[in-house]
Formats: C-alpha cells, sequence, structure tokens
C-alpha cells in the first residue's frame, strides 16, 4: 500500500478523456478511495480496517489512550517540560523543491489532529491551503518567479484561510526583498483572522522557496506561530552542505498568538 501511489493514479485518472464523458473525482477519502482503488490498481488497495490494525504502532496508542481520559476529565492534562519536549509534539514532514529548469514541487505528510473524528480531512490533503507550487514557463523559458509552499498546523484553521497559496501570492505581489515581510504580514493576518474564534491559539509552520525568473538565487523562508520549526535546505550543487536548525519563538508561552520568520539565501551556481 501506498498512499502517494495511489494519489498519482487518481491524477492520472483525472487528466485522462473519460469514454462516458463523466467527470473524473478530484477528491477522495475513507471508504470511497479505497473502492476506487480497488477497481483501478487493486494491489494498491488497502483496507482502512487493516490500515489501523496494521499501521499504528504502540506508543500512538497509548498517547490515544491518554488524551482520551484527559478529554474525559479522568486525568489532568499535561504541558511539556523542557524544551525537546516542545520540539516533539508535531510530526508533519513537508517539502519543497525546484529543479534547474525552474520547475517546483511541494508535498506535506501530516499525521492529523488527536482524537480527530472518523473521515476528517485536514489540510495536508487540500491543494492550495497545505501545499501549493507554481512555476510559469512560456516557450520553456521562465517567465515570472518560481514559488513553492508547505505548511501544517492546525488544519481546520488552515483551510478557512489556503494559508499555503495565500501567503505566496502575497510573496510574488513584493520586491524579493520584503519575504520575511511578506510572510510576517501573512500569518499575523491569520492569526487575527474573523474567520478564526476569537482569543483561540492559531498554529501553523511552513517553508517555502522562490527563484526569480532569471534563476540566480534561491530565496528559503520558514515561518511559524508553533513554539517551535524544525527544518533542512541544501542545494544540489553542494550536496554536502546540508544545513538544517530549530527555529523557536522568543517566548514559547505565546505560541499560537505571535510570529516567528526567518530565511536565507542560496545561490546554486556558487562554488564551496
Amino acid at each position: 500500500y501506498n498512499p502517494i501511489q495511489t494519489a498519482y493514479l487518481r491524477l492520472e485518472n483525472q487528466l485522462s478523456t473519460s469514454t462516458h464523458k463523466l467527470q473524473p473525482p478530484m477528491f477522495l477519502a475513507g471508504e470511497g478511495a479505497y473502492r476506487w482503488t480497488r477497481m483501478r490498481s487493486p494491489e494498491l488497495a488497502c483496507d482502512p480496517n487493516q490500515l489501523v490494525n496494521h499501521h499504528v504502532t504502540s506508543r500512538s496508542k497509548e498517547r490515544w489512550q491518554r488524551y482520551l481520559k484527559q478529554m474525559e476529565g479522568e486525568e489532568p492534562e499535561s504541558q511539556p517540560d523542557t524544551t525537546e519536549d516542545l520540539d516533539t509534539l508535531y510530526d508533519t514532514v513537508g517539502a519543497v523543491v525546484i529543479d534547474q529548469h525552474g520547475v517546483t514541487a511541494a508535498a506535506v505528510s501530516s499525521g492529523g489532529i488527536w482524537l480527530k473524528h472518523s473521515g476528517r480531512v485536514g489540510e495536508a490533503g487540500i491543494v492550495g491551503s497545505g501545499c501549493w507550487a507554481e512555476s510559469n514557463f512560456v516557450d520553456g523559458a521562465l517567465v515570472h518567479d518560481a514559488v513553492a509552499c508547505s505548511v501544517s498546523g492546525t488544519g481546520e484553521q488552515i483551510m478557512h484561510q489556503h494559508v499555503a497559496r495565500s501567503c505566496l501570492q502575497r510573496w510574488l505581489r513584493l520586491t524579493e526583498t520584503d519575504a520575511s515581510i511578506s510572510f510576517d504580514e501573512s500569518l499575523s493576518n491569520f492569526i487575527q483572522s474573523e474567520m478564526l474564534p476569537a482569543h483561540a491559539p492559531s498554529f501553523v509552520g511552513l517553508i517555502a522557496l522562490r527563484q526569480p525568473a532569471d534563476r540566480s538565487c534561491v530565496d528559503v523562508v520558514w515561518c511559524h506561530t508553533t513554539a517551535s520549526l524544525g527544518f533542512g535546505f541544501m542545494s544540489s550543487a553542494q550536496p554536502d552542505r546540508v544545513q538544517s536548525s530549530i527555529s523557536r519563538l522568543a517566548r514559547p508561552e505565546m505560541a499560537g498568538y505571535t510570529v516567528s520568520t526567518g530565511g536565507t539565501r542560496i545561490r546554486p551556481n556558487a562554488q564551496p
């Protein structure tokens, strides 16, 4: 079972011409997704019940039971005690890439929120919310800046505002020197949005990149309202120079109410 291959199968189906002039589905979840996959590629299909039974670790099951007891009032809510604890609260993995031709791509994978309702779909599955990539070509030439973004956090909040796409659109409207200002403003607006519950913390973290049409450099940006955000980046021109770090809020107790932004510039053709 490979959900990435299953998603690609759906993409190929959507791009194909139906002999019955039916519109292929763009988004499937749960039992419907399983049945659709089983009809077209049985080796990729995995019964949802088998997926739960075989892919849930004992650690995850114990944590789920503990959170369930906390919600029901049987146990007091626990808080992370150390910086290390804060850095291991979330399990999302996201990536943004750009190749030598200026083609961008973005992806995000998330375990979702704890105690989520059966059938819930988070921002990781919504293009424009969890991820977005954009490259514009004319006759093989990149005519506008290429961008990509991967986002995670509280999915219901992120989906309200299509965070990935809206952040990139704001960035593209500004000059390349305004990256930190652009994302800081985007996430500040996210926190203050009238579409979200008043006074509730708003959790989001993202990584993004931008390459100008002349391909002279690649700007990498990270931004978050969570207490911390781990990130790394590299260039194929210097594959042995992988850089990684953890960005943290100056005041972790303000997580969900304040923004931290950082970034760097990579010159792909620079010599080590």
